[in-house]
């Protein structure tokens, strides 16, 4: 009876102090006493090996406390030794099911052995040749762009970088193919590359020509040339670029699926010189394409020569969707046939109408 008395007295102390986590830590985390101290913590500081040894469990502590006070000790330490291996197996030790185990360890580790990796390959970076940066490149782009570890502005430096020597190596198919498309807006590393080499003397005029000379009717048939081509466009017209004549000849060759950016571009230039080869687009598979083209003639088409085919597709373009609820989210029945395209188209006629 006293001994029940004496272990829910002690029970619920440790409630009162933090919960079963803060009995469980008060005796090693799993009921009994095991592995380092705090003060052995303390006294390990520089021995990177007493402390990975302890972050990783392999002495027997599960105290969280201890662990994650070995971990984050351990990660300078290694981090200082650029011991790139062990940093790897505290990070991934997030991965085994433990109790004990600290998002903050692996968090730590995971950094430090991004810095370390992008330490090591920024020295490789810098002495790589033109007969080596492509496959260099290739290998160690995850290491060099690793923002989660580097930070925003420091990876994409380091992708500048890249790209420039690169470039500079005249290896433009692949800063266009596979460089200059990352990401989605003009935040992206794709759009930073494009600025960051424009503004330091690159004329994208002349490489995007040369570019689509080498690849003939293949241009921009790779993955993602929209992205590319979006942020090429966004860069012309934010450094107000507006010269839309050069781009006219290209923008025919190429595909559907990355004319959109053109299209755009030709509107924000007011490019009436486009407006034959848009035309064209008025028959492609894509919806999209076909609206865009439309909306792009009332702007840049004559009434000679286009207002007839805006009106054709006004009345017969075949796309639509339903629509099955109401501005105020009321259920339509039946579905209501929405053709956008029509509208599009529509309104292209009118403005050409006005002209």
């Amino acid at each position: 009876m006293k001994t029940r008395m004496m272990l829910a007295v002690a029970l619920t102390a440790s409630i009162s102090l933090g919960g079963c986590a803060g009995l469980l830590s008060a005796i090693g985390g799993d009921g009994a006493t095991s592995g380092k101290t705090m003060e052995d913590v303390e006294a390990a500081k520089g021995n990177f090996q007493v402390l990975s040894d302890t972050c990783l469990g392999k002495d027997g502590t599960k105290n969280i406390k201890v662990l994650d006070a070995a971990c984050l000790a351990a990660t300078d330490a290694l981090k200082e030794k650029g011991d790139v291996a062990t940093l790897t197996e505290i990070c991934e030790g997030q991965k085994r099911e433990s109790p004990y185990w600290s998002w903050r360890q692996r968090d730590a580790a995971c950094k430090a052995k991004g810095l370390a990796m992008a330490g090591a390959a920024g020295k490789g970076l810098d002495t790589a040749t033109c007969e080596t940066i492509e496959g260099f490149w290739k290998a160690n782009y995850k290491a060099l762009t690793d923002e989660h570890s580097l930070g925003d502005e420091a990876a994409k430096a380091n992708f500048v970088k890249g790209g420039k020597k690169l470039a500079e190596c005249g290896k433009w198919d692949y800063v266009i193919e596979q460089m200059a498309h990352w990401g989605q807006n003009d935040k992206g590393m794709g759009y930073h590359l494009i600025e960051a080499m424009g503004t330091s003397g690159t004329d994208w005029e002349k490489q995007v020509i040369a570019y689509a000379d080498r690849k003939g009717s293949q241009v921009f048939t790779f993955e993602h040339a929209n992205y590319f081509l979006s942020h090429l466009v966004d860069y012309l017209v934010n450094h107000e670029k507006m010269n839309c004549k050069p781009y006219i000849a290209i923008a025919e060759k190429t595909p559907d699926a990355a004319f959109g950016p053109f299209n755009w571009y030709f509107r924000k230039t007011m490019c009436d010189e486009a407006a034959e080869i848009i035309s064209k687009r008025l028959t492609s598979d894509s919806h999209k394409l076909r609206g865009g083209a439309c909306t792009s003639l009332g702007l840049l088409g004559t009434k000679k020569k286009h207002l007839k085919k805006l009106s054709l597709l006004a009345k017969k373009d075949a796309y639509y969707w339903l629509k099955e609820k109401d501005s105020e989210g009321r259920t339509l029945i039946p579905p209501v046939k929405v053709y956008d395209v029509r509208t599009q188209c529509a309104e292209a006629a009118n403005k050409l109408e006005l002209k």
